[in-house]
């Protein structure tokens, strides 16, 4: 008895198995019947604009002595509008 319980176990874990690999492979199926020539245009037609939106788009470059500038405009626009809160409008007329 307890050799038939063995011999069912490895049995169902062999089905185990081969249910997996079947699971796998109808997986690959699916993909392959999902891929279409429409798609591998497309891809290629993004990848092609991509390449070309990279090409347009500038190259900025910020040198430490325009950040130094900037900071030290910033410094001297808080110095003034503690001075004279006036100068304080949030983008209205004072």
């Amino acid at each position: 008895m307890d050799a038939m319980a063995l011999q069912l176990d490895a049995m169902a874990l062999q089905l185990d198995h081969l249910t997996e690999q079947m699971d796998r492979h109808l997986v690959r199926i699916d993909y392959a019947e999902m891929r279409s020539p429409d798609m591998e245009d497309d891809l290629t037609e993004t990848t092609t604009q991509l390449a070309r939106l990279q090409k347009q788009t500038p190259t900025v470059s910020i040198k430490n002595e325009d950040l130094q500038a900037r900071s030290r405009w910033d410094n001297v626009g808080l110095v003034g509008v503690a001075e004279n809160p006036e100068l304080d409008c949030m983008g209205t007329q004072c």
